[in-house]
């Protein structure tokens, strides 16, 4: 028996069994794999391989073609004179890749499934939101983005790339961990976030950026209208320095905008979070939903559909599967709400604003509200 070819198999297996323990035993989790052995990852890869200005996606890309390559030769096969020995040369390399994935997954993020929900860790208050109160709250930001689109350009053609900042990532990247930071959550790396060509390639997959732990770090679609570009980078991002949840990474991601002075990176910020608070009403409550879009500013109208005409031009690919497959992926890592905890963004702002949290850069989003 060659012990060589069951490696990857039992690392895996492994990984898995050790998922569950910290599972179980979360503090674990905590102290030896967040705060020390992720942190050694990411500190280790960012002042390393962090600076090579290309995304190295495109090398995993590559590995894996070749990889694929190598197997499609069946050089095993073609050597097994057994029907066994023909059938174990196809599924043990099978067997090993998934177990050398799931390894690798686990190891390099994956784990970080198991921390506690962001409202628990930092001990926000409980609410109980009804649509009356979320009308209000999108209202507010409404205002919001009609006062901060005038200032950026008095032009009714939709923004373009022109308004974004030069260097979006450093600021993106300073303001995050200043966030995290207040709340006692360690940054010790540099989390990359790239542009990924061809334009479309996330888009097609109902997707605006992707964090992928093998190469340690974000991906944001060429394709994307210039206006969501500062807060799918920060939600991306946000994934990068550990957090796992989604809605949780669009709350980090939104503050960490908000924390910036620059009025495209804000107005990003608060044009995605009113987009699901809107998605929320329409959903639960339509008649209130219709009069709040009756009420947005012509510029801001333009803009939102700018976006959406942006976002057409890659029409999605098998959209029910690819929602099928990702909403299982997340519910099996303990993510309840599956691809709706993409809208749990506006419960926790609303925890968030009830808290004594973070209470100058609350200020400055609400002012003396």
């Amino acid at each position: 028996m060659n012990i060589k070819a069951y490696i990857w198999i039992v690392l895996g297996l492994g990984a898995i069994a050790l998922n569950g323990l910290f599972g179980v035993f979360p503090v674990l989790y905590e102290w030896v794999y967040f705060k020390f052995v992720f942190q050694i990852i990411r500190v280790v890869y960012d002042y390393i391989l962090g600076w090579i200005p290309f995304p190295m996606v495109y090398v995993l890309f590559l590995g894996v073609v070749q990889l694929i390559y190598s197997f499609i030769q069946f050089k095993g096969f073609r050597k097994a004179r057994t029907a066994w020995g023909k059938l174990s040369s196809i599924l043990l390399p099978i067997c090993s890749l998934i177990g050398a994935i799931l390894f690798f997954f686990y190891v390099l993020w994956g784990f970080n499934y198991q921390q506690k929900t962001l409202s628990e860790e930092l001990e926000f208050p409980k609410i109980k939101a009804d649509s009356s109160e979320l009308y209000t709250e999108a209202l507010f930001f409404m205002n919001q983005m009609k006062s901060l689109r005038s200032n950026i350009s008095s032009d009714t053609i939709p923004l373009s790339f022109d308004q974004i900042p030069i260097h979006l990532e450093n600021e993106i990247r300073e303001n995050l961990e200043g966030l995290l930071n207040s709340w006692d959550i360690p940054t010790y790396g540099r989390v990359r976030v790239r542009k990924l060509y061809p334009k479309g390639t996330l888009l097609r997959i109902s997707t605006a950026g992707v964090y992928i732990p093998f190469v340690f770090e974000g991906h944001i679609d060429a394709g994307l209208h210039p206006i969501q570009y500062p807060f799918t980078m920060a939600h991306e991002m946000s994934h990068g320095y550990g957090l796992a949840d989604e809605g949780t990474c669009n709350f980090t991601g939104f503050l960490a905008c908000m924390k910036s002075d620059d009025k495209m990176i804000q107005y990003s910020a608060m044009m995605s979070l009113w987009r699901y608070m809107a998605n929320n009403l329409r959903r639960g409550a339509p008649f209130t939903y219709k009069k709040l879009v009756r009420e947005l500013d012509a510029n801001v109208r333009r803009d939102l559909i700018a976006v959406m005409d942006e976002m057409d031009k890659y029409p999605d690919i098998l959209p029910k599967i690819r929602n099928a497959v990702y909403d299982t992926y997340l519910k099996s890592h303990g993510v309840k709400g599956g691809m709706t905890s993409y809208s749990t963004v506006v419960k926790l702002m609303l925890q968030w604003k009830d808290s004594g949290k973070n209470p100058e850069l609350k200020k400055k989003i609400y002012g003396s509200q």
